[in-house]
């Protein structure tokens, strides 16, 4: 007999769109473990990152036999190994062989395969350490879904989340990584928000393309998601096929109660643990100033039309 599938939510959107909440949220209705951005940060930086549970990545007593026994060890030479493999299947421009067989070369085909063995190997070490059923990622690469969507022993279901563009400029470029900082009196050039903008633009549109050719693929927006919190975690489970979601975490409609986790990379709220209040953002309409988000709206127009963002807000 075939061993189950590992199963994998993958929370994913472009950067500062809330996809860590969300994926701690996730983990604990269906009582699985989130794990973060790892794939990301598997290739950027993994001595230097810290698990949500305050322990360096290296040191953290859940990941470090994990790594141990998936790359085979901690040194830099097994990181660099894993990063040039994904870095030569798994990026934006590989979309077009991840979707058609028949684009493959040899050399690609092998190093695709190569990959996989070792994804599927992490993940299987990561629910054997876990003891959970349900694995929870937030890498944001474009292409991850499709690559990890490649493997036979995974069952692979994708939530995007995706917030106007205006609020994330904002919050890129115009706030520390600090919980609670207030905006920088500094002035941010109009390339910036361009840069920004060009970016998200990039983002969504590759994941637009991906939602249309994959089978279990969600997409949700920021502002649904904060404003109802339970409602779209319980429809987004629901739409996912996980039946029986656990909601006990949350202590009223936009209050939840998040665990410790092992979460590596993402946001910083990934180390606050206790009741947490779930509330929209909005700052930025006050805060940005007219040029800035003409700008950023001009250049993310055909993607704020498709997913019916207002172009004119007050502030």
């Amino acid at each position: 007999m075939h061993a189950p599938k590992v199963r994998i939510i993958i929370v994913t959107g472009y950067p500062r769109s809330g996809t860590t909440l969300l994926a701690r949220i996730l983990s604990q209705a269906t009582r699985g473990v989130a794990v973060g951005e790892l794939f990301d940060q598997i290739q950027t930086n993994p001595e230097t990152s810290v698990c949500g549970c305050g322990q360096r990545f290296a040191e953290c007593k859940f990941w470090s036999p994990v790594i141990q026994a998936t790359l085979g060890g901690w040194d830099e030479e097994y990181f660099t190994r894993f990063r040039r493999l994904a870095q030569s299947v798994g990026r934006a421009k590989h979309l077009p062989q991840l979707v058609c067989s028949g684009l493959r070369s040899p050399e690609y085909c092998t190093r695709m395969e190569e990959i996989l063995l070792i994804l599927g190997k992490l993940y299987q070490k990561i629910q054997a350490a876990s003891e959970r059923s349900v694995i929870v990622e937030s890498s944001k690469s474009p292409a991850f879904p499709m690559l990890l969507g490649q493997n036979a022993t995974l069952d692979v279901r994708v939530v995007q989340l995706i917030r106007d563009s205006r609020a994330v400029s904002y919050s890129v470029l115009k706030r520390n990584n600090t919980p609670g900082s207030s905006v920088t009196d500094r002035i941010i050039p109009l390339d910036d928000f361009a840069r920004v903008a060009r970016e998200w633009t990039t983002y969504n549109l590759v994941f637009e393309l991906e939602g249309m050719l994959a089978k279990n693929w969600l997409r949700i927006r920021y502002e649904q998601f904060v404003t109802d919190p339970i409602k779209i975690v319980r429809g987004v489970l629901s739409r996912l096929g996980e039946t029986g979601p656990d909601l006990s975490g949350f202590a009223g409609s936009n209050t939840v109660n998040l665990h410790e986790n092992h979460i590596v990379g993402g946001n910083r709220n990934r180390f606050e643990i206790g009741n947490q209040s779930i509330q929209l953002d909005n700052e930025w309409r006050t805060m940005m100033s007219w040029r800035e988000k003409a700008l950023v709206t001009f250049i993310t127009l055909p993607v704020l039309l498709r997913h019916r963002y207002p172009l004119i807000v007050s502030a």
